[in-house]
């Protein structure tokens, strides 16, 4: 669980929350082909996490804007 960005080159990563094998990615702003999207990583049909590639406003404005359903759901997935 947790936050972490990296800048690699030209490239931004950020990730908040927690994946797993059985996660779904759904991309929901830009697109893998233009190197740049935000994606929202659901398990289990539950939102545990963010991923942002070169898309560091978009990130953050989502992190803040889905914190509470982020954080039930990691809740809820540490009690597993």
């Amino acid at each position: 669980d947790g936050y972490f960005w990296s800048d690699q080159f030209d490239i931004r990563i950020q990730f908040a929350g927690r994946i797993a094998e059985r996660s779904q990615l759904e991309i929901t702003a830009g697109s893998l082909e233009s190197g740049s999207f935000l994606a929202r990583v659901t398990t289990d049909d539950q939102l545990t996490g963010l991923l942002g590639v070169n898309k560091p406003r978009d990130f953050m404005v989502n992190q803040h804007r889905f914190a509470d359903e982020l954080t039930a759901a990691l809740a809820v997935g540490a009690s597993r």
